[in-house]
């Protein structure tokens, strides 16, 4: 099961968080699907539809760090799609990457997500990446697609993504956020300029090029952490850790029940 984030904070300001009864009915099956698991389930122009997609991995084989998830996307020239995709905005909106109160605390939620809590998370969108990191099974390199350093970078991201829709094979109607291997999301240059977005406290307002309203950081606490509401679990992190892991606090406020 997905990591909301603690329910603390203004009650009477709506989260990023929203309730499923809230969520628009085009992307209601894919909010539902997105909070059942613990894996990056986003928006692909490949399926025109939701997929799960693997969470990226360094040149070591390694997970990268959520703080540093905005950057890795920024040097592939790439980045995750928010749900707005089904509601027919074109290009696909890029999610939103903002923290919690640990520092260490990520989350993605929806391209038009303000903290004023005005109701502008468009579609639903929510992925706790900090509990995403350490609980994910869905990992890869991307070694099939082309990196912005090479010569006519744009032709190659044209030609992987044909090739993704080429072997990509739609599911039977009730399969919601099929795997889509080799899919790492979308590229910059094909989205006239779309890019992963990010609001953190070190960066009060960021722009989009697309002219959407600026994100203004001013109640970070409203975006609480895992931390408090899931007290009980660090606890039994800490009693059923092999004797050699180092279990601090700043590891277990993300840790979670995966079933």
């Amino acid at each position: 099961m997905a990591l909301p984030p603690s329910q603390t904070g203004n009650t009477s300001n709506i989260e990023f968080f929203i309730p499923v009864g809230e969520v628009p009915l085009a992307c209601f099956e894919a909010v539902k699907c997105q909070r059942g698991y613990n894996e990056l389930i986003v928006y692909s122009s490949v399926a025109q539809n939701v997929v799960r997609m693997a969470y990226p991995l360094d040149h070591f084989g390694l997970k990268i760090f959520p703080s540093t998830l905005k950057q890795y996307f920024e040097d592939k020239g790439r980045y995750i799609a928010c749900f707005c995709g089904l509601q027919n905005i074109h290009p696909p909106p890029a999610a939103r990457f903002v923290t919690g109160n640990h520092p260490s605390v990520i989350y993605a939620v929806c391209h038009f997500a303000s903290s004023n809590f005005n109701n502008t998370n468009l579609c639903g969108f929510f992925l706790n990446l900090s509990a995403i990191y350490f609980l994910g099974s869905l990992t890869s390199d991307f070694s099939n697609l082309p990196s912005p350093n090479i010569a006519n970078f744009e032709s190659f991201a044209s030609l992987a993504m044909e090739q993704l829709k080429n072997d990509y094979q739609a599911p039977s109607s009730f399969v919601v956020a099929p795997v889509l291997v080799g899919y790492g999301g979308e590229f910059v240059v094909l989205n006239s300029g779309m890019r992963q977005l990010e609001s953190l406290n070190a960066y009060p307002q960021d722009r989009c090029s697309h002219g959407h309203e600026p994100f203004h950081q001013q109640n970070i606490s409203e975006l609480a952490p895992l931390s408090s509401a899931l007290s009980g679990i660090r606890s039994h992190a800490r009693a059923n850790a092999p004797r050699d892991w180092h279990i601090g606090s700043t590891f277990t406020r993300f840790l979670g029940d995966p079933d």
